[in-house]
């Protein structure tokens, strides 16, 4: 968390923030690809909640420049309530592992994760 900490404090578009983002994603494929065993997925957790913890502060920053002033709390309420929806995907995600084995669990999620980068590029940068 303290690594969090100090990344947040970065501005958006320095080179370590860019470099963290990418850390975690490329941890767990190294850790698959080189069957490092088990203990070496807590680098892939440590380094994908460094990179957390920066998309937390900074959606909501974002959202807060966007929002007209008297619509903030709508937005912020708004937001909230997808982000909670967001947080049942894991038992979705559980629930077609045991139906239909890892595989379409992890080809969902580099197809949703590639649609969600994709997204973020185009958000307006003046805000």
């Amino acid at each position: 968390m303290a690594a969090g900490r100090r990344t947040q404090r970065l501005p958006a578009d320095h080179p370590l923030r860019q470099r963290v983002l990418w850390a975690g994603p490329l941890a767990a494929l190294l850790v698959g690809a080189l069957d490092l065993g088990a203990w070496a997925y807590l680098w892939v957790f440590v380094l994908s909640s460094v990179a957390a913890q920066g998309f937390n502060l900074g959606h909501t920053n974002h959202l807060l420049n966007i929002a007209p002033p008297e619509a903030r709390s709508r937005y912020i309420g708004t937001l909230n309530t997808l982000v909670g929806a967001a947080l049942f995907t894991p038992v979705l995600g559980g629930l077609v592992a045991d139906v239909a084995g890892y595989t379409p669990v992890f080809l969902m999620s580099a197809v949703l994760c590639a649609l969600a980068w994709w997204q973020c590029g185009r958000l307006r940068r003046d805000a």
